[in-house]
């Protein structure tokens, strides 16, 4: 929650923030319109139902539950902060020392086309880190040649992969990847299924019928994928 709280808010207040440091805070998977009427239903029922923090009988419980989220956590360290996680309750076991609320689904659906458009307004340096198991919206590979295709992100992911010293091309809409995809044999084509003059399903279709197809990826919710392997650098 912080990372993305932070990323946003240094695109909706520039003039506020001098850096950012984020550390695995992408964002969440990529919701629809459609998905809206069962998220409110799921809300208004576990309202009524009721909210409550599982009890543990021991410390070394609190820390395997915590091992079970971070499965990479250390034993020591999940000790350490089941410690400072849980709580005693009056039947001397122990409760996570967090709100019951919390559990409760969030009825705001995560519209991540909002989050991009901030995103695009950072102004300060960024200093952007993901693990090497992570679910990251950024590919971070070794691909020495990109083209990056969708207005909102293009600057922003493109800004980063330079830093990273990797070639990028950017295209707005569908007829210009397509003139940029079809002259040049990229290793990597981000792109947006939603593009305007040529849907990103049909520039797909045409970049594999005119070349070997390079591995091409979508934003969340919209992927597409080739067999053919990056090449390093």
């Amino acid at each position: 929650m912080g990372g993305n709280i932070a990323l946003m808010y240094a695109g909706i207040r520039p003039q506020r923030v001098r850096a950012v440091v984020n550390l695995e805070g992408f964002g969440l998977r990529a919701s629809r319109p459609d998905e809206a009427p069962a998220r409110y239903a799921r809300w208004f029922d576990e309202i009524k139902a009721g909210s409550r923090l599982r009890e543990y009988d021991t410390l070394d419980a609190v820390a395997a539950r915590l091992r079970t989220s971070n499965p990479r956590l250390p034993a020591e360290r999940a000790q350490f902060l089941a410690a400072h996680w849980s709580q005693p309750t009056a039947g001397a076991r122990l409760r996570i020392a967090g709100d019951p609320s919390h559990k409760l689904v969030n009825p705001v659906l995560y519209r991540w086309e909002e989050v991009a458009a901030c995103w695009t307004q950072i102004a300060c340096p960024i200093l952007w880190a993901q693990g090497a198991q992570t679910d990251a919206l950024i590919l971070r590979q070794r691909s020495p040649s990109y083209v990056v295709v969708e207005r909102k992100v293009a600057d922003f992911v493109a800004r980063g992969l330079r830093a990273e010293r990797f070639a990028v091309d950017i295209a707005y809409d569908g007829p210009s990847g397509w003139g940029l995809a079809s002259g040049v044999d990229y290793d990597l084509i981000i792109l947006d299924l939603m593009l305007p003059g040529l849907s990103g399903t049909e520039l797909l279709r045409r970049i594999r019928r005119s070349t070997p197809s390079p591995s091409c990826w979508g934003r969340p919710g919209h992927i597409e994928c080739s067999h053919r392997p990056l090449r390093s650098a």
